[in-house]
Formats: C-alpha cells, sequence, structure tokens
C-alpha cells in the first residue's frame, strides 16, 4: 500500500477526544504544496450534530514568528479562532473552526511576515449531519449504526488486522479509505473489500462524495486505541 507524507487537515490529538465523540474532520492525505501561506482548501463542510465541536485546519507554508488571525464573516453559522498546539512531536498554529448552525460562512486567515500579509479564504457549509453509510464492516464487525448519531466511534481496543468492507448510501460514492495515526501524523491508503493493518493508527476512517454535490464530502471515522 501507498503511504503519503501526512493528513493536511489535523485535529486535536488526543485520543480523549475520540472517546468524548470529537469530530474528527480529515482532508485527502496531500502532499505540502508551495506558494503563499494559507488555508490548504477553499471550501470545506462542517457537520452539525449533538456534541459537535472544533474543527482543526492546519496551514500551509507556515514559519515560525508568523502571527496569524483568522475570523469568520457570519458568527451565527461558525466561529474562527487561531490556536497553538503540538502534534506528532510538533508545533503547530491552527485555525479552530466551530460549527454553530446550518448554513454558510466565509472564513478569513490573515498571516503576517515580517511588513508583509497574507490572506487566504475558505468558504465553510454547516449541513446536518446524516450517515452516508449503509455498510461499515472490519474484522467481520458491523459499524455503520454505530455513526447514525454522530460521525465518530470509539472503540477502546481494535484488531490489529481485518477486513474492511463499505457500502455507501444511494446519494453518496466512496472516495476514499484510509488509517490515521495521530502520534505520527501518518496516514495511509487502502482499497475496500481487502485487508487493512491498524497497526500503530488511532483511527480508520472513510471519506465520501455526494453525487449530486460534487463540492460536498464527508468523512467517518473508527477511532481506538491501541
Amino acid at each position: 500500500m501507498r503511504e503519503r507524507k501526512s493528513l493536511k487537515v489535523i485535529t486535536r490529538a488526543a485520543l480523549m477526544l475520540c472517546a468524548a465523540f470529537a469530530l474528527l474532520v480529515f482532508s485527502p492525505i496531500v502532499s505540502k504544496a508551495e506558494g503563499n501561506p494559507g488555508f490548504y482548501s477553499k471550501e470545506s463542510t462542517l457537520l452539525l450534530y449533538k456534541g459537535s465541536g472544533a474543527n482543526y485546519y492546519s496551514l500551509s507554508n507556515i514559519k515560525d514568528g508568523d502571527k496569524i488571525s483568522a475570523s469568520s464573516s457570519n458568527k451565527d453559522i461558525a466561529t474562527a479562532r487561531v490556536q497553538k498546539y503540538t502534534a506528532a512531536g510538533r508545533s503547530f498554529q491552527s485555525v479552530v473552526i466551530t460549527p454553530k448552525k446550518v448554513g454558510t460562512t466565509t472564513v478569513t486567515c490573515t498571516v503576517k511576515r515580517g511588513g508583509k500579509s497574507f490572506k487566504s479564504t475558505m468558504k465553510v457549509t454547516v449541513i446536518k449531519y446524516k450517515n452516508p453509510l449503509k455498510s461499515f464492516k472490519y474484522a467481520g464487525t458491523e459499524y455503520a449504526k454505530q455513526l447514525n448519531e454522530r460521525p465518530s466511534y470509539y472503540i477502546k481496543k481494535m484488531k490489529k488486522e481485518g477486513k474492511v468492507s463499505v457500502t455507501a448510501n444511494s446519494e453518496w460514492k466512496i472516495v476514499q479509505i484510509f488509517t490515521y495515526s495521530n502520534k505520527t501524523g501518518k496516514g495511509k491508503d487502502w482499497k475496500n473489500n481487502k485487508n487493512v493493518s491498524t497497526k500503530g493508527m488511532t483511527q480508520l476512517s472513510v471519506r465520501v462524495q455526494n453525487k449530486k454535490n460534487k463540492n460536498l464530502y464527508i468523512t467517518v471515522h473508527l477511532s481506538f486505541g491501541q
């Protein structure tokens, strides 16, 4: 299997958040792009459900000494702030976006570096969460029902190897199945209906795309301790 460098949308690296069903939001695993500092993506979809919380977005091409600020054009829909944290042994500054209600807002990130100022924007759409999966089997156990109320389900102890079989509901298309470790910051893609290794990982995730709205993606997760 092919191992990529890093996930570009990083959530807080703590398993207790998984246990509390904090939303784990990840973009596809991609390599770092060159250019001005700011958001990796121009659009993002956040899910609203009981207990939904903050989502952490890493930024591209950030350097030590950069001063970062963030704001939301509609705080009733979602709020935005900047927070420093540590993941995989490294220090990061991330934009923290918290959904409040269904709707759309624009989050602006400003990076000041010396006498220069760089601005980037991201359209944030907040939607009510609905389980996009008909079936999510791993190592012979079905987990789809556990994802009906929220997009993340915590498993105290996960089998380290097993077959993954995922079926999306009719309005969704599976575009990615991956494992990720918030200890190492590395992820790995897997194929549907094939064996998966979760050794050293902290979550098994499925990303789906809406068939009618090609810009709408949802990622659901099985989070676990090892």
